[in-house]
């Protein structure tokens, strides 16, 4: 029962808090990674020139 790996990517995402004051947090990518281990998505835009953010996997 293996799971398929997970993107390693981060993406930002901007919130409120519940005072109105913008934050932002970073997640984990939840998209299936390929063998570069990054999505699709993530992987196209770092060919694109985006810098992409990995996990820093212990």
């Amino acid at each position: 029962m293996s799971q398929r790996p997970r993107c390693q990517a981060l993406t930002k995402k901007k919130a409120r808090t519940a005072d109105g004051v913008p934050t932002k947090t970073f997640k984990r990518c939840a998209r299936d990674a390929n063998e570069s281990g990054l999505c699709g998505w993530h992987e196209q835009q770092q060919q694109k020139g985006r810098l992409i953010e990995r996990v820093a996997e212990d």
